[in-house]
């Protein structure tokens, strides 16, 4: 028979146990969140995307999960996922700096500049000494046409943190953009070395060596760390300006004949072939295969561009040519330096 007091016990301890089981149910969405994070770290939205849906449907408040499905979203390019998570701006108290941060590059992707500075005031408000913010109220303030209070925010950026990769490479655009291809390319290749797995990065400081006429530096960029940038498309059409501008044609020849590099950069191969021919003697390049034509209008990613009516090999610019590939459609006149 059980006593009174052993009743009492057994009452205790199995609502302890249902207490504890409810805090471990409570947390067990940590590990997920933080593999979450991991994965968008590495750029894998889709693995990242897996880890929030289980934490989801575990029953985690979606006011956690906002910011990090929006992020998500974004890495992917759609921006309509991206507007149902980041667009209420319902954020939890410790997600609400980068959430608003996110909504506001959401804004200027889709072109709401105005907005975008709202959601960047509302982070700031939050979290003003944050590099990240920074470097996107300096490419916010750029697309704007304020030049000058975007290279006050991108030195903001690194008065805060001097060793942020992003904030030293937005500082290298607009540095390459002000003061030339060296500076620029020196800046990139700081933030480099805090990123070396950034094949995006990698590519862009190739390009801006390249365009500087330091071609075996750029080579040797691209080949580094297995080879990974040099094999994909934006670097294979790399080499292939480089090849075109140094008249080495078999190098050219084999970048085009590849069908991946053909199926994105068709455009852009054309404009190659013309500079192969130009620069053989063959023929001119038809103006309407000129890097001009491609509706962007170079700002902040180099100097020299293609001439609508010649194309000669040593004015391809490859660093303008990768920022105008953007997934996104830059307008005629529109700042480059917002697609990046």
């Amino acid at each position: 028979m059980t006593s009174r007091r052993d009743l009492g016990l057994i009452v205790a301890l199995a609502f302890a146990l249902a207490t504890l089981g409810g805090c471990e149910q409570a947390g067990s969405d940590r590990p997920l969140l933080e593999e979450a994070r991991l994965q968008l770290e590495r750029g894998d939205a889709l693995a990242a995307q897996v880890q929030l849906e289980q934490a989801l449907a575990t029953g985690t408040p979606r006011e956690e999960l906002a910011t990090l499905f929006g992020e998500s979203a974004l890495l992917k390019g759609d921006l309509g996922v991206a507007r149902e998570w980041l667009g209420p701006g319902e954020f939890s108290e410790d997600s609400a700096a980068a959430g608003f941060q996110l909504l506001g590059r959401l804004e200027m992707a889709e072109g709401n500049l105005p907005a975008a500075g709202g959601a960047f005031d509302r982070s700031y408000r939050v979290e003003p000494d944050n590099a990240g913010l920074w470097v996107d109220i300096g490419r916010l303030r750029y697309r704007g046409g304020e030049q000058f209070e975007a290279i006050a925010a991108a030195e903001r950026a690194l008065s805060i943190d001097p060793n942020d990769a992003e904030a030293l490479r937005f500082r290298g655009q607009l540095a390459r953009d002000a003061q030339g291809l060296e500076a620029g390319a020196e800046l990139l290749g700081r933030a480099l070395e805090r990123q070396p797995q950034n094949i995006e990065l990698r590519v862009e400081y190739a390009a801006t060596l390249g365009d500087a006429g330091r071609a075996r530096d750029a080579l040797r960029v691209l080949r580094a760390e297995g080879g990974r940038a040099a094999s994909t498309p934006h670097g294979m059409f790399v080499q292939a300006v480089i090849a075109a501008r140094g008249e080495t044609f078999d190098r050219l020849a084999t970048c085009s004949r590849d069908p991946v590099w053909r199926a994105k950069m068709s455009p852009l191969l054309l404009c190659c072939r013309g500079l192969s021919r130009s620069t053989m003697g063959i023929t001119r390049a038809r103006p309407s295969h000129s890097i001009a034509c491609t509706g962007a209008s170079p700002t902040i990613a180099g100097s020299g561009i293609c001439s609508p009516m010649r194309c000669p090999a040593a004015a391809v610019n490859a660093s303008w040519c990768i920022a105008s590939l953007r997934p996104r459609r830059v307008a005629r006149g529109q700042p480059i330096c917002a697609c990046w």
